[in-house]
């Protein structure tokens, strides 16, 4: 058991051979043979988990640590199974404790996070796995789950309480070289980064010119919001024109989607639309603009978010100095005629006649407790 302690201490020179040989199962150089011969099993794996995971997070070949994503996943699956089978306090339940711990600290890709967090727990919990009195895996993944969705409860309740939120947002170099706008669980492992918004922050517009992007548009499905890729053509082309954009948030790609949340990822979704305000009200922001975003409660709300700024008499209309938005028009819209209303709409409307407006029965709206809930 030293020697794995030891290797697993030091830290692995990403995209070297070494390192390579020893996270692939296709290479098997002599000493790599020899050590398997005498190395516990758990071990093993724990060792080309860790290696993996220094390639894979810490400025290695991206393109070679994707195509052995899958050795990662099942030398994660084999090292925690054999940190089950082992007694609590073995140096193996150490070792593969510390690395999915690693990959927590290290991975900015949230399902890889929300999976080593749920392995955790079940490394850590003796009778997660293991043989006949044990706990079934069913009962284990169970009790991760949970564990996840009280550590979300808490993280929420601590943010609440200091008034700021954690937002996804998706780098920019990413995002120019897709060819359709993915959900957030497809997004690419390390394109999406955690950012903390502090509300007085956003407030004060401290992020107007930090590189950051908020993107404001209408789903044309319920269940993907750019079936032709109109959407994400404009915003590569925007992207372009600005090149100081580094990241961009667009609710797709930056929010846990539908059946695929986590119990966790759904507590930190809600947390994350309830203070989705703070990111139109504080960042430049692209609008998105159809036809049928004039009707549409959230397109509007959002519209007139991103043409106000925080003064300390309250929500004002922005000046024409500091402006924040910008209109690109899709579809059967068109440049001087929906951008021109929308702004007319929208620009010098107080938070009451907001209040009014999108209260109308014809402003559309998925979730009718929405108008109740928002402005």
């Amino acid at each position: 058991f030293v020697f794995p302690m030891c290797e697993l201490g030091r830290s692995a020179a990403a995209g070297s051979d070494e390192a390579r040989d020893a996270a692939s199962p296709e290479a098997a150089p002599s000493t790599k043979r020899k050590r398997e011969a005498w190395a516990p099993p758990g071990a093993v794996a724990a060792k080309r988990l860790r290696v993996t995971v220094a390639v894979a997070t810490e400025g290695g070949d991206s393109a070679w640590a994707a195509q052995h994503a899958t050795t990662l996943e099942a030398a994660l699956s084999r090292a925690v199974d054999a940190a089950a089978a082992a007694e609590a306090d073995s140096p193996i339940g150490n070792v593969v404790q510390y690395l999915l711990e690693h990959v927590l600290a290290t991975s900015d890709h949230p399902p890889t996070r929300a999976k080593a967090l749920a392995m955790l727990r079940a490394a850590k919990d003796p009778a997660a796995g293991a043989p006949e009195g044990r706990a079934s895996t069913a009962e284990a993944a169970t009790a991760a789950a949970a564990a996840g969705q009280a550590e979300a409860e808490a993280r929420v309740e601590e943010e609440q309480r200091d008034g700021k939120c954690t937002f996804y947002f998706i780098g920019t170099t990413y995002l120019k070289s897709v060819d359709r706008l993915p959900a957030f669980h497809d997004v690419e492992p390390g394109a999406l980064v955690e950012r903390t918004v502090v509300a007085t922050d956003a407030y004060r517009g401290a992020h107007a010119g930090d590189g950051t992007l908020v993107v404001s548009h209408r789903w044309e499905a319920p269940d993907e919001p750019d079936g032709t890729g109109t959407q994400l053509r404009a915003l590569q082309a925007h992207l372009e024109a600005h090149p100081h954009i580094s990241q961009v948030w667009i609710d797709y790609a930056c929010m846990p989607q539908g059946e695929r949340r986590t119990p966790a990822e759904g507590v930190l979704f809600k947390h994350m639309l309830r203070n989705v305000n703070l990111l139109y009200v504080g960042m430049p922001t692209l609008l998105l603009v159809d036809i049928s975003y004039l009707s549409r409660f959230w397109t509007q709300f959002e519209a007139w978010l991103s043409m106000r700024e925080c003064r300390s008499s309250g929500l004002l209309a922005a000046g024409a100095s500091r402006q924040r938005c910008v209109m690109v028009c899709l579809h059967n819209a068109t440049m001087g005629n929906e951008d021109v209303k929308l702004r007319q709409m929208w620009a010098d409307v107080t938070p009451t006649a907001a209040h009014e407006l999108l209260s109308k029965p014809d402003v559309t709206v998925t979730n009718q407790s929405d108008k109740a809930k928002e402005p």
